[in-house]
């Protein structure tokens, strides 16, 4: 044999890496809050004055003499953007604590402590977006809140520019705060501004740091009035972004004294207490609670992820233990395995494995349990013994031999709950539309509603029923999405399992742990706190709202 025709590696056509969202399923939650509930307030973006700042550097951008592309604003952004961030961190030396959430922190911090001389070089390494902090984080956000037209809407189509008359006020709101300052006028046009001394920084971080918003009237004002809508074009994403606003106003205001992290607000939002015993409640006033039940059904969504995410790790698990990676297992070998399961003991009814329970007797125990706590549930449910918070924990720790069935559990508790909706929220059209968001492509709450009353119906067994969930919403779901990710760029084998018939080969990308969607609690934290509506973090003891705080949540 010639060496021409020995086998040999080649480039591979694809990335193999483990993805994120391997169901897919958390793009209904993501989907709701970015368009609807939460726009402008992505995951990542998190300080107002970023909405201020970017406004003041495109607008002087758009009055240089650079050509209008994206690439030429980004040469010219991300100088700016930087001189910006290092100001920021120089105004809070240690050993104060360091501002957070600032774009380029691992760059910008280690410079400046090991800097000499008089005279600073602005790092230009920090990202490798071509439109800096801006395009990674804060672009879309933006132009949700109405402050910038992205290139695509201007009228030659090829950079982002302020948008109306709106983009300019903000951008001139910032340019006023910081007008004083010896880089607004000396260095802010240069073409070059690559180099500043460190006390001009110094200085611009007195008036333009992050934490410095809410100080600046007429420009905290502004933002504020964007926050809510009340400046631009009415339509419905800026009215449920407001009556966000407003809901989370209510919240500080009934959790003062209690500091709050995200894990906190999920029990709060869904149940309306933290726990029984340590006296945190939350009953929204009723100017938020259409808004709030809407957030509810975030949550609830959530649990239902969690629930098919788990069934999905646990079945790769068991899979790969069954010799999987080597060659192919049968599907009905993971039927027995679930048939053999048994129920928790607080489900007194009979039977001794799920094979052998009716899934018609399970349903109806647990309609008995969430008939004394309905929808939403009360603070009491937290008390019972079979709730999904205690669900929810239990499946962390994802190597139990249960956790198949504790997030059967989870999703029967869920979509029995919903059922108690009462008419009118039935008929509310956004609630109606929230149910349906996802559709078949990725499984729509309804979805799974209308699935359960079937296998109800046609009296399955509980093992059934869970294997026909794995089946129809754990393994066809995967195959579509994983088969998705490789058929488009950036082309990446994300497979936990391939099919072969009634069987299953697997891969091994080494899931250990249940990651939630954002539910955009740092976020608006980050937003109501820098705009000077809430006395301090939610994240520390006192949180009240502020004079400004309580007329936005009166308005």
């Amino acid at each position: 044999m010639t060496e021409t025709l020995l086998p040999r590696w080649t480039t591979p056509s694809f990335e193999r890496t483990s993805g994120r969202y391997p169901l897919g399923l958390e793009a209904v939650a993501l989907g709701q809050l970015d368009s609807d509930l939460a726009s402008g307030l992505p995951v990542v973006a998190r300080h107002p004055r970023y909405w201020s700042m970017y406004a003041w550097i495109i607008h002087r951008f758009s009055q240089s003499e650079s050509a209008k592309t994206n690439r030429a604003l980004g040469a010219y952004l991300k100088p700016r953007e930087s001189a910006f961030a290092c100001a920021a961190f120089l105004h809070h030396p240690p050993p104060e604590p360091e501002l957070s959430d600032v774009i380029g922190r691992n760059t910008f911090v280690p410079r400046l402590r090991d800097r000499s001389g008089d005279l600073f070089p602005i790092p230009l390494d920090y990202l490798e977006a071509r439109l800096g902090g801006y395009g990674q984080a804060y672009r879309g956000a933006m132009a949700d809140l109405g402050i910038v037209a992205l290139d695509v809407a201007t009228p030659a189509g090829m950079c982002d520019l302020p948008f109306s008359e709106l983009g300019v006020e903000v951008a001139e709101a910032f340019g006023a705060a910081i007008a004083d300052t010896e880089y607004a006028r000396h260095y802010a046009d240069d073409p070059h501004p690559e180099v500043v001394p460190i006390e001009v920084l110094r200085e611009l971080g007195e008036a333009s740091c992050f934490c410095r918003l809410a100080g600046h009237g007429p420009e905290r004002s502004l933002l504020t009035r964007v926050l809510l809508g009340e400046v631009q074009r009415p339509n419905a994403s800026h009215a449920n972004r407001a009556a966000t606003v407003r809901m989370f106003l209510d919240l500080a205001d009934a959790t003062d004294g209690h500091p709050l992290n995200e894990h906190r607000f999920r029990q709060l939002l869904y149940f309306g207490a933290e726990g029984l015993d340590n006296g945190t409640s939350w009953r929204p006033r009723d100017s938020v609670s259409t808004i709030h039940r809407r957030w509810q059904l975030i949550q609830a969504r959530d649990y239902l992820a969690r629930s098919l995410n788990a069934v999905l790790i646990n079945l790769t698990r068991w899979g790969i233990g069954e010799g999987g990676l080597v060659q192919p297992v049968p599907l009905s070998d993971y039927a027995r395995h679930i048939g053999d399961l048994t129920l928790p003991h607080e489900f007194d009814i009979g039977g001794s494995s799920l094979a052998a329970i009716p899934l018609s007797r399970l349903v109806a125990a647990i309609d008995r349990m969430v008939a004394g706590h309905g929808w939403p549930p009360s603070p009491d449910a937290l008390s019972a013994s079979v709730n999904e918070m205690a669900l929810s924990e239990k499946l962390n720790a994802l190597t139990l031999p249960e956790t198949p069935t504790t997030a059967f559990l989870l999703a029967l508790l869920v979509l029995r709950r919903l059922e108690l909706l009462d008419a009118r929220e039935e008929n509310d059209p956004a609630v109606k539309a929230m149910l349906r968001y996802g559709g078949q492509e990725r499984v729509a709450t309804t979805m799974l509603s209308a699935w359960l009353r079937r296998a109800v119906d046609r009296d399955e067994t509980v093992a059934g029923a869970l294997v026909e969930m794995a089946r129809a919403f754990v393994i066809s779901q995967h195959l579509r999405v994983a088969g998705e990710k490789l058929a488009s760029p950036p082309y990446q084998h994300t497979f936990r399992f391939m099919g072969h018939g009634g069987s299953l080969s697997f891969f091994d990308h080494g899931d250990t742990t249940l990651a939630p969607v954002s539910i955009r609690f740092d976020s608006i934290n980050a937003a109501i706190t820098g705009l000077g509506l809430i006395e301090g973090s939610l994240a520390t003891e006192h949180h009240a709202p502020t004079t400004a705080g309580r007329d936005v949540l009166g308005g």
